[in-house]
């Protein structure tokens, strides 16, 4: 059994806010003691599983749980478990879930390590608050959950609202979030209190930064469906790097994996916009003002890393123009941004359209949305007809980006920075757009163009780099003189560094293509 649902965090004191609107009618308290299992080495939570015993309201209940494919979706396995006299010798019983997908999962898990022992890994103690609710024609589980979750003597925590789809169509659970976020402030979480725990577990305040996952796609597939897959899979890496950040991560892999994501969304929305007649235009205004907070603290990053320790060595009196100003102050910008009531609504409209169905004949056309380059235009007619066979279309998308690319790469030294930076985002949009299609097209011969793509994205970066920089210390020098020596040995690099770049295109021009 597959369940579907929304989790929320909560600002901290919000829960009397969320209560006094739900009301008191129907509402259930209940307190929920749960302990949580796995092996010494974590194997379980390795493989995004847990498995947990819970007392709710006096009956325990042992479930089962397992990710799927799409990141709102998980399966889950209940089974109620014999009232125990002495609770702390109760133990779980894994063969309990034979016969579901979920259980033949951890059965095969279990056999291929030599059925390890499972110990109890950290335990929740919860109050819940739910209630049942009819809301744009879906009937929903409304659960407001305010506790702590304790691994030893560590603790961390709990104040979070779900919502779950009990019946009705997903667009209805869709929409009672976007209600309850827009009024309450609350931002999407989609790591589950399971893997919380064993965070804390490892000591850890934040999860890993997540990487993109390649879509699921087929050649059988609609222009439509193959969009919305693509859709949910960037979303997967969107969600948790966003939601860490919320949470407080200053981590600058979060900016980056979360920049990378809203990236490919961008550019997945963009060369597939002929099946994109069901995604509402205005989730790119709030994208689009997180995207650039994000590059600026990225920036910023590199600089630091990369820029200012050349310059040091190279005796600069001033190696970094952003000296006094406050990072945290900016990560604490792109924090609210992420928070924003316009990015989260954004999020929901975008889950939205990557978990629903085909779109219904005779839909309006949606205005399409920009380009990740803004450069719409200059890409391609603004009213393209709609795309027939899906794979066909990408053969054409992939080919034409390709085509600019190595018309413009054997002059790259030539072009002006401002064209010098267009042509480094195309290439890395054709790297995405590859990426995405890879699963349509044979895998060795995709895996070989792309790292022979990986050389030219990496010179070029580095000469922008340098570029950005460059600029950086110009805005500096115009109130600190000492800056005009990094603009000069600066300057002095970008020759050499975009002659290395049209050397890296012409290498690149004469791999052999895979579509």
């Amino acid at each position: 059994m597959s369940e579907m649902e929304l989790k929320f965090q909560v600002p901290p004191g919000g829960g009397p806010a969320l209560l006094k609107a739900l009301g008191q009618r129907g509402l259930e308290r209940v307190k929920l003691h749960a302990r949580y299992f796995d092996t010494v080495d974590h194997l379980l939570g390795r493989h995004a599983m847990a498995l947990r015993l819970r007392d709710e309201g006096g009956t325990w209940v042992q479930t089962l749980k397992a990710a799927t494919p799409h990141s709102l979706e998980r399966l889950e396995e209940n089974v109620e478990l014999a009232t125990p006299d002495d609770a702390a010798l109760l133990k779980p019983e894994p063969d309990r879930h034979a016969g579901t997908e979920a259980g033949a999962r951890l059965a095969k898990l279990l056999k291929a390590h030599g059925y390890p022992p499972l110990v109890e890994v950290y335990r929740t103690d919860i109050q819940r608050c739910r209630r049942v609710l009819n809301a744009h024609e879906a009937r929903l589980e409304w659960a407001l959950d305010e506790g702590v979750i304790v691994a030893g003597e560590r603790v961390r925590p709990v104040l979070e609202l779900e919502l779950e789809l009990l019946g009705g169509q997903a667009a209805g659970l869709y929409a009672a979030a976007h209600d309850w976020q827009t009024r309450h402030g609350l931002w999407l979480d989609p790591i589950p209190k399971a893997q919380r725990g064993a965070l804390l577990v490892g000591a850890r305040d934040f999860a890993a930064p997540v990487k993109l996952e390649p879509p699921r796609l087929t050649r059988r597939m609609e222009g439509d469906a193959l969009l919305r897959a693509i859709v949910a899979a960037c979303l997967s890496q969107i969600l948790p790097n966003a939601a860490e950040i919320a949470a407080g991560s200053g981590d600058p892999e979060h900016v980056h994996q979360l920049r990378v994501g809203v990236r490919r969304l961008r550019t997945a929305v963009h060369e597939l916009e002929s099946f994109a007649t069901e995604l509402p235009p205005e989730w790119q205004g709030a994208v689009t003002a997180v995207f650039d907070a994000l590059g600026e603290a990225r920036d910023r990053h590199v600089l630091r890393r990369i820029i200012v320790p050349q310059l040091e060595r190279a005796g600069a009196p001033l190696a970094d123009p952003f000296l006094g100003q406050d990072d945290e102050a900016l990560l604490a910008a792109v924090r609210q941004k992420i928070r924003s009531a316009p990015f989260q609504g954004a999020l929901l409209q975008l889950l939205a359209f990557a978990q629903a169905g085909p779109p219904a004949a005779g839909a309006d056309d949606a205005e399409a949305p920009g380009d990740d380059d803004r450069e719409v235009d200059a890409e391609k007619p603004p009213h393209e007809a709609p795309a027939g066979d899906p794979v066909d279309h990408l053969r054409k998308r992939l080919a034409r980006l390709h085509r600019k690319i190595t018309r413009d790469g054997g002059r790259f030294d030539a072009l002006p920075l401002e064209e010098q930076h267009r042509l480094r985002r195309r290439l890395k949009r054709l790297r995405y757009l590859a990426q995405f299609s890879a699963p349509l097209f044979k895998t060795r011969r995709v895996e070989v163009w792309l790292n022979s793509l990986e050389p030219a994205q990496d010179t070029l970066g580095a000469h922008i780099d340098h570029v950005t920089a460059a600029r950086r210390f110009e805005q500096a020098a115009q109130t600190d003189p000492r800056a005009w020596f990094a603009v000069g040995w600066l300057r002095a690099r970008l020759a050499e560094s975009a002659h290395d770049g049209r050397k890296s295109l012409e290498r690149f021009a004469r791999a052999a293509v895979f579509w």
